[in-house]
């Protein structure tokens, strides 16, 4: 009777690899662009005109979603930033600067009449900012991510929604990035494939995935060159 007492080498790496890779957590991010003029939109399809910036929406942990600003003008400023949103379990929202505050269908930019969840009630200006604006936003009640805001307004038009402040503007035709004495309410459409689902490794798992691989390659260069034992019965 033969007993090979070889180890399949290949299967501890892989087996480590596995169960370390185990580890990794879903993310997703949500670009908007600023290209939907509120000014006197009503219940009506919004038409998609320039970007005026984009309003980022990421997750960044466990109960963590990173918002971020960006206007095409470094110097501009905004306020009444407002989200929709949809997340089953949440009593609340808030953010790293005290910004945030969850009220269904509670925040609106007049005269534009679609409702938001999620604005900012303490001031008079509401929600503000410069462009390079971020927070971070955290739930309570619940998990929050970045998908539970990848809704629309009560109107259906928009995504998110802010109120830009000195633009130069002829009427509702506002230049995108240009300084001036009016401001602008715009909404955000999503950019094409910009909720972006993928795995992705937390650092503490990276961590472990190397020093896993190092045990692997010591215990593959300690093990002993198999020899086959050969068995035999005497006659009798």
């Amino acid at each position: 009777m033969n007993i090979d007492l070889r180890f399949r080498r290949g299967s501890a790496p892989l087996a480590l690899s596995v169960i370390l890779f185990s580890g990794s957590i879903a993310s997703a991010a949500s670009v908007y662009d600023l290209t939907c003029v509120l000014n006197g939109l009503s219940g009506t399809t919004c038409t998609s005109g320039p970007s005026f910036g984009t309003v980022t929406l990421a997750d960044g942990g466990v109960n963590q979603v990173t918002l971020s600003v960006n206007l095409l003008n470094p110097a501009l400023k905004f306020r009444d930033l407002m989200l929709n949103f949809s997340g089953a379990g949440i009593t609340g929202i808030n953010s790293a600067d005290g910004q945030a505050s969850l009220s269904p269908d509670g925040f609106s930019l007049a005269p534009y009449s679609g409702t938001f969840d999620v604005g900012n009630t303490g001031s008079a200006q509401g929600w503000t900012g410069d462009s390079g604006y971020s927070t971070v936003l955290s739930g309570t009640g619940g998990t929050l991510s970045a998908a539970q805001f990848a809704f629309t307004d009560s109107l259906g038009n928009v995504f998110v929604a802010l109120h830009i402040q000195s633009l130069a503007c002829d009427g509702l035709n506002c230049q995108p990035g240009v300084q001036g004495l009016s401001s602008l309410k715009i909404g955000g459409l999503p950019n094409e494939g910009s909720v972006i689902p993928s795995e992705v490794p937390e650092p503490s798992t990276l961590v472990l995935l190397g020093i896993g691989l190092l045990i692997a390659g010591w215990v593959r260069f300690k093990q002993p060159t198999a020899v086959p034992v050969q068995c035999r019965s005497e006659d009798r």
